[in-house]
């Protein structure tokens, strides 16, 4: 379902899924438990293997937006971090057509990737 979630085409924007959710999921005084809010509801099917800023906290106009703001850097960390500044990379299919071997990194930090030797070795994203 996550994947579905985020495919381009699928996007519908927040507002009319949050409509829809409170149509589906109307107040009724004979509910045991209030109804869970929205981004409560989505958050479950865009969970990451590794550690980001929440996802609740995130603004997005619709699920594919929000991931990507889930893996960018708030402005003014960036600001203050140590971070080199950013530099263009080729993509990875001019990587691979000029030798360059791509390895999967053990790592859960998102930001350590490392090239070495002609290795580029990047932490795994997985959508489930």
């Amino acid at each position: 379902m996550r994947r579905e979630m985020l495919l381009l085409e699928n996007q519908l924007p927040f507002i009319v899924l949050e409509g829809l959710f409170e149509i589906a999921s109307p107040l009724n005084d004979s509910l045991t438990e209030p109804p869970i809010p929205f981004n409560d509801f989505v958050t479950p099917y865009l969970t990451l293997s590794f550690e980001v800023q929440p996802l609740s906290s995130v603004k997005g106009k619709h699920a594919l937006d929000s991931l990507r703001n889930v893996y960018l850097l708030p402005s003014e960390q960036y600001e203050t971090s140590s971070l080199a500044p950013l530099i263009f990379i080729p993509c990875a299919a001019h990587l691979f057509e000029s030798g360059v071997v791509f390895k999967k990194s053990s790592s859960k930090d998102r930001f350590k990737i490392t090239f070495r030797d002609g290795v580029i070795e990047i932490p795994t994203i997985e959508a489930k």
